[in-house]
């Protein structure tokens, strides 16, 4: 009798261990939350506390040490070979993509590169200098194109004795396979970074996330050298 209900307790143990692989860790990742990573990035993907259907993704570049220049170069060149791969490919329909300038533009030159592009944009981030210090202000933008000058982004940092706005350097937006084309040709362009989308396109195919919409995804323009 006693090895019965060991036989018994066992087959139940095997039973919930099994429900558990199937579907233990999608239950708990639709509660909490979970960090993955690629060569260059790792993104942490949790439920928005807003709104339950939703979920908030936050992507960071993956430093293997702590020389910016290092990294930027690598950096670099793996966002040029990624984005040149996607052209090959062929890739339809519209792109989240972060477009890096050569240098900081006014509102009148991004605006014409966004426009040779007819790249839809909605996060932009500005670089200057406050007190000789530098920095990298984010903003949210209504698109297509950026409306903001350069002396309004002053005055919304604060006071604009003291802010010296240099110029957009980085900008969010989405792009068709033409427009990122155009954008990889263009003089005033260093690189596009495709990892929004290939995070979006991932996190389709995830178990845990797929039919989860994307309330906000984050991520860090790379202006971590802090020279302009």
């Amino acid at each position: 009798m006693f090895k019965r209900i060991l036989a018994i307790i066992g087959i139940l143990a095997l039973i919930i261990g099994g429900w558990w692989l199937v579907a233990g860790p999608e239950t708990v990742a639709r509660i909490s939350y979970m960090t993955y990573r690629t060569p260059y990035y790792r993104y942490t993907v949790q439920l928005a506390t807003y709104a339950q259907e939703g979920i908030r993704v936050s992507i960071e570049p993956e430093r293997p040490g702590k020389d910016s220049s290092e990294f930027a170069d690598t950096y670099l060149q793996a966002s040029r070979e990624r984005a040149q791969q996607w052209i090959a490919d062929h890739r339809t329909g519209l792109m989240d993509v972060m477009v890096l300038f050569s240098r900081p533009l006014t509102l009148e030159e991004a605006n014409r590169v966004l426009r040779a592009a007819n790249a839809q944009v909605f996060e932009s981030g500005v670089v200057g200098y406050e007190d000789g210090i530098p920095f990298a202000s984010y903003s949210k933008e209504k698109g297509p194109f950026l409306t903001a000058s350069l002396q309004e982004h002053a005055e919304m940092i604060g006071d604009s004795m003291s802010v010296d706005v240099r110029g957009y350097l980085a900008v969010r937006a989405w792009v068709n396979r033409q427009g990122l084309a155009v954008l990889l040709q263009h003089e005033d362009v260093q690189v596009v970074d495709t990892t929004p989308q290939d995070v979006r396109d991932r996190l389709a195919q995830d178990r845990h996330w797929r039919d989860k919409p994307i309330d906000s995804l984050a991520i860090e323009m790379p202006v971590w050298a802090g020279e302009w």
